[in-house]
Parts: structure tokens; sequence; C-alpha cells
């Protein structure tokens, strides 16, 4: 796992690779193959190896598989490698954004994510607006949508709960007059 992972970060480097092969004494040399290598560069779009070394650099890529080398040769699974790192729909700057927030992907119901929040807001005095993210309403009983009504006591700063895949947010009143949201306000065309 270590290999593959060093050469998913490195791949995207493969256009400054040099003209040389690689040295015949570095033992630390590996020839990864098996699935096509996406090269980026027109005149040779696609490569069958690659060899990297212990630093992750890729020191040369092949046309076709070597066959008598004195290094390693690694097969990977899967049919085509692409350069550089590959988010699978992870969106990595929210992962580390979820610490300074309230977890709610463990509430059963609208009351017991509203306790939730209450609960991290006093933990959390210095905190301006109190964000969250996870409710799922769909695993609650009655499974309706909760309202700003449901947030109503559990803090005067504003609250915006963003539901578990991020495409509703949940908002108390503080928030929706910061919003500029008043009472009556009609949706918006579209």
């Amino acid at each position: 796992m270590r290999c593959v992972l060093a050469l998913m970060m490195v791949f995207a480097a493969a256009s400054l690779a040099g003209d040389e092969p690689p040295e015949e004494t570095d033992t630390a040399v590996r020839i990864f193959t098996g699935p096509v290598f996406w090269t980026g560069d027109p005149t040779a779009p696609e490569a069958a190896a690659i060899a990297v070394d212990r630093d992750g650099r890729i020191l040369e890529i092949y046309g076709e598989t070597p066959r008598d080398t004195p290094w390693e040769i690694v097969r990977l699974p899967g049919a085509l490698a692409l350069p550089g790192l590959h988010d699978a729909h992870m969106h990595v700057s929210g992962l580390g954004k979820l610490r300074e927030q309230v977890m709610l992907m463990d509430a059963r119901s609208a009351a017991e994510a509203a306790a939730l929040t209450a609960k991290w807001a006093a933990e959390h005095p210095e905190a301006q607006v109190i964000r969250g993210r996870g409710w799922d309403q769909s695993r609650w009983p009655g499974g309706a949508f909760p309202t700003w009504g449901d947030l109503e006591g559990v803090s005067d700063r504003p609250v915006c709960l963003r539901r578990v895949d991020g495409h509703a947010a949940w908002l108390n009143r503080a928030m929706l007059d910061l919003a500029g949201i008043a009472r009556g306000a009609v949706d918006p065309d579209g």
C-alpha cells in the first residue's frame, strides 16, 4: 500500500523525469506495471511501466514492461493509472473542518441533535457561529425536516447545521436574522 501511495503522489511529476535510465546499482528501484499509465504527454500518452526510486521519484517511463531487470517488479491492480492525487469525493478540507464543529451523525431525532448542539455550544463559548454537520432526518421518527423552531433555546449565537450530505442546512433564528431572512420570507424563484 505504501508503494501505491508513493506512486500516486509522484506520478504527477512524471513529465519531470530525466531521459537517463535508472542506475542498475540502485536496489531501491521498483518497476510498477499492471494498469495502463496515462502520462499526460501527447507524444507518448500511455506507458506500460514506470520505475520509481525509494523517495517516490519517477525515474523512467517504459513503453513496454522491461523483462531483464535487477529491480523488483510490482504488478498493480486496475486498468488505468492517472497522474496526481485523486479524491473519490471526500472533500478533504471539509474533513479537517469537522473537528471544529458539532458532529450530528448519531443524532436519532431533531431533539437529540438540538441537545448535542446546545452541549457543544456550551463547551465552545469562543465560537461566534455554532456549526455542525451530519444530521439525517430520514433516520428520525417521522422523517420530517427540522425547522428553526427545533433549535429555539439552543444558543443565542447563530447556528448552522448542515445535513449529512451537505445539501441542506438547518438554521436557528439568529442565523436567519444574520442572513437577512425575515419572518414571512417567500422562497425565491427557481
